[in-house]
């Protein structure tokens, strides 16, 4: 099936929930997980350009274990959660939220972490139909790579795999990396009618200026961008322009970030896919 394309499945929108993929209305009825009940189609462009139909429907994700979960993990998500109190976010932005505490140890991100309108919903749809997950490390890779095999079999791939042996005059090896990967990319994407690659910037703000700087001269837009550069040089900037972009995106404010946040953003998502009663994207 192509993305995007029409035909008879429909894509299930909200960041209250998962997105799910369905046949039509009546099998989302029929189908849809637990705790779900649906409301009607509604219309609405797509971040990629091109036309979609989300099918929004409202529930609560299970905050039952995770399979495969050791008890010390689900023990640190409880005391998380019951640490950072009422936050006012929806279930999956909110899962996103405590994976980044999990992982960095900080307590204070709260007030840091920013949600384009949809971009759970939107990051999740892309991945359960099989966009490739680009990291700029390696680091950043192998923080996903396990749980992408785990749940929804995406395939990662590190910018780094299109970097130089050194850094252009004026430039990195990063940001050369990026001019380079993303039109290959994203023609791939395209011949394959798979959806745009979901982006993880964790150490490289050069290579998230670079990616903005192609969709500022028309290239394909990412499904979706984890922000999260960290550092004091070109850091604030590269966010700051990735805020006012209009992209879909995750991003963490200030000097904070890394490989291990990014990579746990993106992990949220996949949990939170697999959560929501969903197979792997080749059995739909």
């Amino acid at each position: 099936m192509r993305w995007n394309k029409g035909g008879d499945r429909l894509a299930a929108a909200s960041d209250q929930d998962a997105l799910t993929l369905f046949s039509p209305m009546e099998q989302f009825r029929k189908t849809a997980p637990r705790g779900f009940r649906t409301q009607a189609v509604h219309q609405s462009p797509c971040p990629n350009r091109t036309d979609c139909t989300y099918l929004k429907a409202f529930g609560v994700l299970s905050s039952a274990p995770f399979r495969g979960d050791h008890p010390i993990f689900t023990e640190s998500i409880r005391r998380i959660r019951e640490h950072l109190g009422e936050t006012g976010l929806e279930p999956v932005p909110q899962q996103v939220l405590e994976r980044l505490v999990h992982s960095s140890g900080d307590l204070n991100l709260a007030p840091l972490l920013r949600f384009s309108e949809g971009a759970c919903g939107q990051g999740i749809a892309a991945l359960r139909h099989g966009a490739l997950i680009l990291t700029d490390t390696a680091m950043a890779a192998a923080a996903v790579a396990p749980m992408a095999a785990r749940t929804l079999g995406n395939s990662v791939r590190c910018l780094l795999d299109w970097a130089p042996a050194t850094a252009p005059a004026g430039s990195t090896r990063s940001a050369a990396a990026m001019a380079q990967a993303w039109p290959e990319l994203t023609q791939a994407a395209a011949a394959a009618g798979q959806p745009m690659p979901v982006v993880l910037i964790g150490s490289a703000p050069t290579a998230l200026e670079q990616l903005l700087d192609q969709w500022a001269a028309g290239a394909s837009a990412p499904t979706l961008v984890i922000g999260m550069p960290v550092g004091f040089v070109g850091v604030a900037e590269s966010k700051r322009r990735l805020a006012a972009s209009g992209l879909a995106q995750i991003r963490l404010e200030g000097s904070r970030g890394g490989a291990g946040l990014v990579g746990a953003a993106l992990n949220a998502l996949l949990r939170a896919a697999q959560q929501a009663g969903q197979r792997h994207p080749h059995n739909l």
